[in-house]
């Protein structure tokens, strides 16, 4: 009767405790992990609607104002400015992460520091051009806009980026019907 009563009450070992929580352990550090991956997902993303965003806004202002505007991108601050006619300070449209790179192709031309100034005509048309973001924990994201449309498509291929400013050049597309007289331009 003795052995029958202590094997109901016998408990779990150490072991087979430390077992379980280590277990516990492992499954909370990979949803922690899988969520952390989500979350930077959704940043970058954010950050390409911001994008997206500012080059519309200075784009239909240009429309709507009937008036040059421009687009500078800051690669060394890591910003995008919006110069204002009516202040000497341009407007902090976006503030990209320390650990962000942003470089900008405008043409057959590649930069990777200074400042680039992308110019809108008072139709709202500029050069093409492309934005290569760069994320350390992520693939490098190209956004590339059409200066005549407006219309921004993504890529992760630079190849693609390639092909598409070849037949820009190639086909006289790039926005040599759009050149405004630097008078009416934003300073």
């Amino acid at each position: 009767m003795k052995s029958s009563i202590s094997s109901k009450l016998r408990g779990f070992t150490l072991i087979e405790v430390a077992a379980v929580i280590f277990i516990m352990a492992l499954l909370a550090g990979a949803t922690v992990l899988s969520l952390a991956h989500v979350a930077d997902r959704q940043k970058s993303e954010s950050l390409r609607d911001q994008l997206e965003r500012v080059d519309n806004l200075v784009r239909s202002a240009a429309r709507q104002g009937s008036c040059c505007q421009q687009l500078i991108y800051d690669l060394d601050d890591k910003t995008v400015l919006w110069p204002q006619t009516d202040s000497k300070n341009p407007l902090q449209m976006i503030q990209l992460k320390q650990q962000d790179t942003l470089e900008v192709i405008e043409g057959e031309q590649e930069f990777t520091s200074g400042q680039v100034a992308i110019d809108f005509s008072p139709d709202g048309y500029s050069h093409s051009y492309a934005l290569k973001l760069v994320d350390p924990l992520q693939d490098a994201h190209w956004m590339v806009v059409a200066g005549l449309s407006g219309r921004i498509s993504w890529t992760e291929n630079q190849k693609r980026v390639d092909a598409i400013f070849r037949s820009l050049s190639t086909e006289g597309l790039r926005a040599t019907a759009v050149e405004v007289p630097d008078e009416n331009m934003v300073h």
